[in-house]
């Protein structure tokens, strides 16, 4: 009945940017990808809805977003199957907005090996703007993207 079914908090339509709205929204679409299995198994996991045969965790309904304090700024510690999991989802999400033959698209007039901290900014904002997501998704997309690109051949 409720299979594949993501709820959003109302909060998010509250003086809160379409840009975040959007960027929650295909993070749980990640969750939902990548993350089934490990929802269904988790039996102290609170769920959205009640199962109608508590032994039947194979459509187990997918939890609501949980809130982190990483800024994505400087390396990530993971200490906990949540803290993959979140990672895992907010790259999938990452990569679904901005592709990353998109983003080379966009990019391709740059000089990525060079650039200045405020040519830096200025890209950042040309993302958020383009692919209509957060400065600090688009600043974490591109950070990514950078690194990846001066090592070449990430399949992201």
């Amino acid at each position: 009945m409720f299979q594949d079914t993501i709820l959003l908090d109302s909060s998010l339509t509250e003086d809160r940017s379409e840009y975040l709205r959007r960027f929650t929204l295909i993070h749980e679409c990640a969750h939902s990808i990548l993350h089934r299995p490990y929802f269904s198994r988790c039996d102290n996991q609170l769920t959205l809805f009640e199962l109608e045969d508590a032994n039947d965790r194979s459509h187990a309904p997918l939890t609501a977003a949980m809130t982190s304090s990483y800024n994505g700024k400087g390396p990530r510690n993971f200490q906990s199957d949540h803290d993959w999991i979140e990672w895992q989802a907010n790259s999938l999400a990452s990569c679904l907005l901005m592709n990353k033959s998109s983003l080379s698209n966009l990019l391709e007039d740059y000089d990525l090996e060079d650039c200045s901290s405020l040519q830096k900014a200025v890209i950042v904002n040309q993302i958020s703007d383009t692919y209509e997501v957060s400065y600090d998704a688009a600043r974490v997309r591109f950070e990514r993207f950078t690194r990846d690109y001066l090592n070449e051949g990430s399949l992201f």
